[in-house]
């Protein structure tokens, strides 16, 4: 697989109502030859007297994309990324289907004329050729998703170009934004450290410490009281290891602290946070939080779908360390 930058950059009040119908175009209208690759220069000199630097825009377009391929378009500050579904095509081809109630951005009502032009009504459209496309992600913002060589490459000014050596880069930039994850300093080093900071703490913290550790999760996040409940409770029914509550939000969190490895796929904490919630009673005015933090990497299924129907949040170890250093890690040095 190849890929493309292409610009749209000629006739932009019909291109972009055509590309919304997944149909991308480029000009050279008054190209008509289709004899392939071999006449190409010849064809072209034929039908503009010279042979244009530009005219291997139109090369690229005819002949290096190829169907399966991908197409990133730039446009004001964002950039959408395509895959190739069709050969290149002369615009007069376009069907009925495609040019049904098609409008410029002025509102004309476009057309095909006897001659193969594409017309407005009043004037010839210099589009010439067109493929069509499937969307893959739409309106990225560069600012956000794009890094150094690719938005150095998208501020080419060239209609278009093989970019295939950004492939990784472009990846890279359509899975960030599909999960919302933008690249900046405080991402990257999210991305770098996590993991080698969830190592550290399975490594070195025991059950006591893991308590602590999240404890003072909540001491950071600016809790109005933290309470780590006597296990010795008298006529308690359930457990909570950590009790927060944040005034200034009316809530109440109850936490359950698990250290261990793996999976967990026992829901006895769930029973445990969800009795002991229930044993205290609600407070006025307050809500009632219950979470259940585990340092294992994942939760089971069941234990999933038991939570998600008691209304309990779970936390896995690698989504609380992304937690830590989202909130600094300024006092982990009484840990």
């Amino acid at each position: 697989m190849n890929v493309f930058l292409h610009r749209i950059s000629h006739h932009k009040e019909i291109s972009y109502p055509l590309l919304e119908r997944n149909i991308l175009t480029i000009g050279w209208s008054d190209f008509n030859s289709t004899d392939g690759i071999q006449t190409f220069d010849s064809d072209f000199q034929y039908a503009y007297g010279e042979l244009w630097r530009s005219r291997y825009t139109l090369y690229r377009f005819l002949f290096d994309m190829q169907i399966g391929d991908m197409v990133i378009v730039p446009s004001w500050g964002t950039f959408s990324v395509y895959k190739i579904e069709s050969n290149a095509n002369k615009i007069q081809f376009l069907s009925q289907e495609d040019r049904k109630d098609l409008q410029d951005w002025n509102g004309n009502y476009i057309n095909i004329n006897d001659s193969g032009y594409m017309t407005n009504g009043k004037n010839i459209i210099d589009l010439g050729f067109f493929r069509r496309v499937s969307l893959i992600a739409s309106n990225i913002p560069r600012a956000e998703y794009a890094d150094k060589q690719l938005t150095a490459r998208m501020k080419i000014r060239q209609t278009n170009a093989n970019i295939t050596d950004l492939q990784k880069n472009i990846e890279s930039a359509i899975e960030a934004f599909n999960k919302k994850q933008p690249i900046n300093l405080s991402s990257k080093l999210l991305s770098e450290i996590q993991s080698s900071a969830y190592e550290t703490i399975i490594r070195w913290l025991n059950p006591d410490k893991w308590e602590n550790l999240i404890r003072l999760y909540f001491e950071k996040l600016g809790a109005s009281n933290i309470d780590i409940p006597s296990k010795n409770e008298n006529g308690k029914d359930g457990d909570s290891d950590i009790i927060a509550t944040f005034d200034s939000l009316k809530t109440i969190y109850y936490i359950q602290a698990k250290f261990h490895e793996g999976t967990t796929t026992s829901d006895w904490a769930l029973t445990q946070i969800k009795n002991y919630a229930t044993w205290r009673g609600g407070t006025d005015d307050y809500s009632t939080v219950l979470w259940v933090i585990s340092s294992a990497k994942e939760f089971s299924d069941e234990v999933i779908k038991s939570a998600r129907e008691q209304s309990i949040i779970l936390i896995s170890g690698m989504e609380f360390v992304e937690m830590l250093l989202k909130n600094g890690i300024n006092g982990f040095n009484k840990i």
